[in-house]
């Protein structure tokens, strides 16, 4: 059995020379001046040529008159720049992608805020229709009194008619149940005061030491100092009492006296 190889000189040659060149193994040789490197080289690819063409013979290649293609040193350095160049471009275009990407990212990030502090439309209520009107409660901001307080303002509100001949005043605080002390009628008695007021020419009462008592819830009893003074006439420090008694809302006498 016969093994037909045959080689291609010119890849061969090619190749062996670079790795010849370039091998990390050997020792760098003295740097010579540039036409002893040129002589050095042809010396190695002359030597690499003529094994190549004893390997083909031995192989029985008719061949072997091919002409190897070797690698002028003018054309190893033209690819070495060839791929310096490549790997800088390469690099350049990195760069540039790279801060492309990076100024995308930046404006995507860079976005305007969206407003947030837009007024919000105003909302109308309504207020609830109702069929009926409720009604409307009034409350009084007046603080409550006791009975001894009004029963006192009472007294003071008739004195102050009296001394001022205000006849209608005076006579509105007699309850419509007055028993006059002289026994007489309510009407007769009524009519006996105006004439009474009316003719005289100026009263001054005068009401001190008031002391109430409490009969029932509707019923109370006051008793107090009177001084009483008309022209020449004049009574001082004279008792009187009232029974009074809650009418229509309010306190009026029922009853009256003076201690003898």
């Amino acid at each position: 059995m016969s093994i037909s190889t045959s080689f291609n000189s010119a890849g061969t040659i090619e190749s062996a020379t670079f790795r010849f060149s370039r091998n990390p193994s050997r020792p760098a040789p003295p740097e010579n001046s540039g036409s002893d490197r040129a002589a050095q080289i042809e010396k190695q690819r002359r030597a690499m040529a003529q094994r190549l063409e004893q390997l083909n013979a031995a192989l029985g290649d008719d061949k072997a008159d091919r002409a190897p293609r070797v690698l002028s040193p003018e054309k190893h350095e033209s690819k070495r720049e060839h791929g310096t160049a490549a790997l800088i471009l390469t690099g350049i275009l990195s760069a540039c992608l790279g801060a492309g990407m990076m100024q995308i990212a930046a404006v995507s990030t860079n976005k305007a805020p969206i407003e947030t502090n837009s007024p919000l439309p105003a909302v109308t209520m309504s207020p609830p229709t109702t069929s009926a009107e409720a009604p409307v409660t009034i409350v009084s901001l007046k603080p409550e009194r006791s009975p001894e307080q009004e029963i006192g303002a009472l007294l003071e509100n008739w004195r102050n008619a009296w001394s001022q001949r205000d006849a209608a005043s005076y006579l509105s605080a007699y309850s419509r149940n007055f028993v006059p002390a002289d026994g007489s009628s309510r009407e007769v008695w009524l009519a006996s005061r105006q004439r009474k007021l009316s003719a005289a020419t100026g009263i001054d009462v005068q009401v001190r030491n008031l002391a109430t008592e409490r009969i029932d819830d509707h019923n109370f009893k006051a008793t107090f100092l009177q001084d009483y003074t008309s022209g020449r006439y004049q009574e001082t420090a004279r008792t009187k009492t009232l029974l009074v008694a809650r009418e229509d809302g309010v306190w009026r006498i029922t009853r009256e006296w003076l201690e003898k």
